[in-house]
């Protein structure tokens, strides 16, 4: 599990990418706004990553190759999900798109 500390605005790109293939579990502030590309590429184990209210956009293949995430629920106040951000998810169960979501 990661907690990501509480002020951090933003997850750069490869900040986690294939390095972590034992990440289960992410647990991110309400500070978080952007979730940049590749943050979450090949991360194979994540299963449970619960976004925070405040992100706007999630970058281009940030959770690519997650191939045990199931659910996620995108945020009303998300505006933009980069190409590919799920690409290659095993079986996902369910993704929730917000109403306002422009790209």
């Amino acid at each position: 599990k990661i907690v990501v500390k509480n002020g951090i605005t933003s997850l750069e790109k490869w900040s986690f990418y294939h390095y972590y293939p034992n990440l289960v579990r992410v647990e991110f502030p309400a500070s978080v706004k952007k979730i940049s590309d590749w943050t979450f590429s090949e991360c194979t184990s994540l299963s449970e990553v619960i976004l925070p209210e405040r992100l706007t956009e999630i970058g281009a293949e940030a959770f690519s190759e997650c191939q045990s995430l199931r659910v996620i629920n995108i945020p009303k106040n998300v505006m933009r999900i980069g190409d590919s951000a799920f690409r290659k998810l095993r079986q996902p169960g369910e993704v929730q798109l917000p109403k306002n979501l422009k790209k």
